[in-house]
């Protein structure tokens, strides 16, 4: 058919299917070019989602801390607390942690003795005296130190935001005041009700890993080896194909951002911030 054509028409047939050859090669090029910017924008959303859930939780660790400056700083405190006496302490700082715990978010408020023995919990008064040196290693850096410490760690009632600030009288030291803040499902609640991002937070216990709180349900939207690998911190990131019959538990596209460390101390954790797509790491028991 193309020898019955004229010298002229061949000419333009060649251009013709070099141009759409061409055109076809920079559209597949473009793709792929926007698929980068995208997914690239995504990922730096994540990660300005995981900023604005790092600073969330040290808002109120920081809180934590103030509030155990103050109550360190009042002169009959650390009159009372130097002579031994629970009940002035309970009688007359209970009515104020009540009110703290109903509008603030307070969930603990205690006072420990070197190096990490529980003297008085305002948050549970019939408990005191046992010795926290095993798991509340902020308590004993604390009283070692004579220093405040503030961050995430595990306690008798669980992982929590605390904040904590050595109590002395003249120049010796008595031991410290600890506040902690709520940390846990209404955190989490709270976080996605401001900011429009789900999140959770996984935590690594006998080699499996459970969800401590978070907007998504109990199961992560990563698997294992993804979660282990941002535990290790490597980012991870991964594009979701949500089927119908899960859509409404779970957005197309996911990310394990890796959780900071907050104070001294870290826990193994993975935050997933998701409605985009992507993931990261976190830590291990203080």
């Amino acid at each position: 058919m193309f020898k019955n054509l004229h010298l002229w028409a061949n000419i333009m047939l060649g251009m013709g299917l070099a141009i759409l050859l061409a055109i076809g090669g920079l559209s597949y090029a473009s793709l792929l070019g926007l698929r980068a910017v995208v997914r690239e924008a995504e990922r730096a959303e994540l990660r300005q989602s995981m900023e604005s859930l790092t600073a969330a939780v040290a808002g109120q660790a920081r809180l934590a801390e103030t509030l155990s400056a103050l109550v360190a700083n009042l002169p009959e405190v650390q009159q009372r607390f130097a002579a031994g006496d629970r009940a002035w302490l309970q009688a007359t700082l209970l009515p104020a942690y009540q009110v703290l715990a109903k509008d603030y978010g307070a969930v603990q408020f205690q006072f420990h003795t070197p190096p990490a023995t529980s003297f008085l919990r305002l948050h549970l008064p019939e408990k005191f005296g046992d010795d926290l040196s095993a798991i509340r290693h902020s308590v004993v850096d604390a009283n070692r130190t004579r220093k405040p410490q503030e961050g995430l760690e595990v306690g008798v009632a669980g992982l929590g935001v605390r904040g904590m600030v050595p109590l002395g009288e003249a120049d010796r030291h008595l031991g410290v005041v600890e506040f902690g803040m709520s940390f846990g499902q209404p955190f989490f609640d709270a976080f996605k009700a401001r900011f429009g991002v789900d999140a959770g937070l996984h935590v690594l216990r006998n080699e499996a890993f459970e969800t401590f709180a978070g907007t998504l349900g109990e199961r992560p939207l990563l698997g294992p080896a993804a979660l282990r690998a941002a535990l290790a911190g490597t980012p991870q990131f991964e594009q979701m194909n949500a089927t119908a019959d899960r859509w409404r538990s779970m957005p197309p596209s996911s990310a394990t951002i890796p959780a900071p460390r907050w104070g001294w101390w870290r826990w193994p954790r993975t935050v997933r911030p998701t409605r985009r797509r992507c993931a990261t790491p976190p830590a291990r028991p203080g």
